[in-house]
C-alpha cells in the first residue's frame, strides 16, 4: 500500500513512517520544511498555499493527516484552541480537494 503522511516529520509521524516501512508499505511524507524521515526526503507542501503535489497523491491508497498547530505550545485558551482546530481543518480540506 502507498500511504501519504502530512506532519510526518513530528514525533508521531516519524514513528508511523518507520512502522509502515517496516511492514513493507511505500510512504510519502509531506512537509513544509525539507527533512529526511525514515530515509525518505520529504515532498514540500504548504497546505495554505498550494494543492497537494502530484508526486504525493498519484497512486496513493491512503492519507494520514497529522499536520497542524502544536498542541504543546502555549496555553489552551480560546485563540489557541481555534488555531489548533483551524489548522487541521484547513489541511484536511486541501487533501480532500
Amino acid at each position: 500500500m502507498k500511504v501519504a503522511i502530512t506532519g510526518g516529520t513530528g514525533l508521531i509521524g516519524s514513528a508511523l513512517t518507520r512502522s509502515l516501512q517496516a511492514a513493507g508499505h511505500e510512504v510519502v511524507v509531506l512537509s513544509r520544511r525539507p527533512a529526511v524521515v525514515g530515509g525518505l526526503s520529504t515532498v514540500p507542501w504548504d497546505p495554505a498555499a498550494s494543492e497537494v503535489p502530484a508526486a504525493a497523491r498519484d497512486g496513493v491508497d491512503a492519507f494520514v493527516n497529522l499536520a497542524g498547530a502544536s498542541i504543546a505550545d502555549g496555553r489552551w485558551d480560546d485563540a489557541h484552541r481555534r488555531e489548533i482546530l483551524d489548522s487541521r481543518l484547513t489541511t484536511t480540506r486541501r487533501l480532500v480537494e
